[in-house]
This record gives C-alpha cells, structure tokens and sequence, in this order.
C-alpha cells in the first residue's frame, strides 16, 4: 500500500498551474481594452459637456435678445408718455390766452360775469385735477392722462399747475418703474 501512496502524490504532481507567461498577455488584452472603453466614455463625456454649453450659451442669448427687446418697448412707452405731458403742458399754457382776451374786452358787467365763469372753470379744472389725484393713487396712469389732457381748455391758477406738473412727473416716474421691473421679472422667470 504505501507505494500507491506515493504514485498517486506522483501523479498531483503532474497538474501543474499554467505559466505565467500565459496569463500575462489576457491582462494586458483586458487592460487595454478597459483603457479604450474608458477613452470612449471621456469622449462622449466631453461632447455632451460642449452641447449643453451650446445650449445654455443660445439660451442666454435668446434670453438677452428678449431682455434688449423689452427695455427698447420701455423706453419708447416712457418717451411717448414724456412727450404727451409735454404736449399737454404746452396746450394748457396756451390756453390762458385765449381765455383771458374775451374777459378782458367786455365791460364792467362782463367782468364780474367773467370772474365768476373763471371761478367756475377753475372749479372744473379743480375736480379733474382730484380725479387724476385719485386715479394716481389708484396707479390708473393712462385714465390719470386722459384726465390730465382734459384741462388743456382751463387757466390754472399757479398752485393747480403745480400740481399737474406733479401729476405728471409722478406718472412718468410710475411707468419707468413699473417698465423696469417687468424687464427685472422677465429675466427672474429664466
């Protein structure tokens, strides 16, 4: 019995490993074929990088152009608005003449006719300008102009001017504003 002991611790002998030399050329077939996998992947990597920058950057043009668009409507509304009051202001300093050459023509009676017609036309003037007071404060700028062109017909006494011309100045600076945050809200909404 003991030599078939030692034939059979002969014969695991046999089965050896496999060289080494074998093995090696796998691992660097494996190893270069990770290293062609991983140089794909870089690459698509960096295409899909540079088309979302191209996307964002046309996006923020788009963004820009719009934004461009906006503050040049803005600015033509506030120069439309600007010219009108000027427009008015000159009308209703025109308009006192014409008022005044008739009163001044007529005799005594006429005078006193004409100064209690003053004091009822400066009592309509007063009342539009009320009604544009309130529908300012109501931020109804384009009713608060209709109102304001009504009294191109009326001679203003100075403080009642003044006061149209506070009207009006707050109108224009109420329309830049509410122009300036639209633009604002449109690039908060991107």
């Amino acid at each position: 019995m003991p030599l078939a002991l030692v034939c059979s611790a002969c014969s695991k002998k046999d089965s050896a490993p496999p060289p080494v030399a074998e093995t090696k050329p796998a691992q660097e077939s494996i190893a270069g074929s990770l290293q062609k996998s991983a140089s794909e992947v870089k690459a698509k990597v960096q295409e899909a990088t540079a088309e979302v920058s191209q996307k964002a950057a046309a996006e923020a043009e788009k963004a820009k152009a719009q934004a461009q668009e906006l503050t040049v409507k803005a600015n033509e509304q506030v120069q439309k608005a600007k010219d009108q009051l000027v427009e008015l202001k000159d009308k209703v300093a025109a308009e006192p003449a014409k008022l005044a050459a008739p009163a001044e023509a007529g005799a005594q009676s006429a005078k006193t006719g004409a100064a209690s017609a003053t004091d009822n036309v400066r009592a309509q003037a007063q009342n539009l300008i009320d009604q544009a007071s309130k529908l300012v404060a109501n931020t109804k700028y384009a009713d608060a102009t209709d109102k304001l062109k009504q009294l191109t017909n009326y001679k203003l006494t100075p403080d009642q001017q003044k006061t149209v011309d506070g009207l009006g100045e707050q109108i224009k600076k109420a329309l830049a504003t509410d122009t300036a945050k639209s633009v604002g809200d449109l690039f908060k909404s991107k």
